[in-house]
């Protein structure tokens, strides 16, 4: 499996958002009262990383960035990432979660080759028994490394002074 389009994320949907208005650039809740935006256990901070892919309007699927958290009056915005040569061979690797950490996920082959964001339905697939050792090289600290289009992102595996091996 190729994985050239490897992009990491901070958490996954495990639901559909709530209370959701999109403009095809921009999630925004519209419920009141206003919530934190809680996505698989993670209370989410300006900058964190979602990769939205449980949306019942699947247009809404992607990945986005928290631009705003809610306060008083003001609901939270998530705003659509960008990916250059976004494909269907697109995949994101979840950083953080109570469910979803680690996991890898991929676009659906059967989603069409010309996407347009907002438009074209988005569906991800959750890739079973990967060896990621093989994906993400290793330091000698111990952690993963991620290197894509919007950050250098470490992780780290393991615990202090573990020797890390891969199988």
């Amino acid at each position: 499996m190729n994985f050239s389009n490897l992009y990491s994320v901070d958490v996954a949907t495990t639901l559909p958002l709530p209370q959701v208005i999109s403009n095809d650039f921009t999630l925004t809740n519209n419920s009141l009262p206003l919530v934190d935006l809680i996505i698989d256990g993670i209370t989410l901070n300006i900058n964190d990383t979602v990769l939205v892919k449980d949306q019942i309007d699947s247009t809404q699927n992607g990945s986005y960035k928290v631009i705003q958290i809610h306060n008083l009056l003001e609901p939270f915005i998530l705003q659509r990432i960008f990916i250059q040569n976004f494909n269907n061979q697109t995949t994101f690797i979840i950083k953080g979660g109570n469910t979803l950490s680690q996991n890898i996920w991929i676009h659906d082959t059967t989603v069409p080759k010309n996407i347009t964001l907002g438009v074209t339905e988005l569906q991800y697939v959750l890739l079973v028994n990967v060896d990621v050792s093989g994906i993400l090289p290793t330091t000698t600290k111990g952690d993963l490394i991620v290197h894509d289009d919007i950050e250098n992102v470490r992780f780290p595996v393991g615990t202090d002074g573990q020797i890390l091996s891969s199988n």
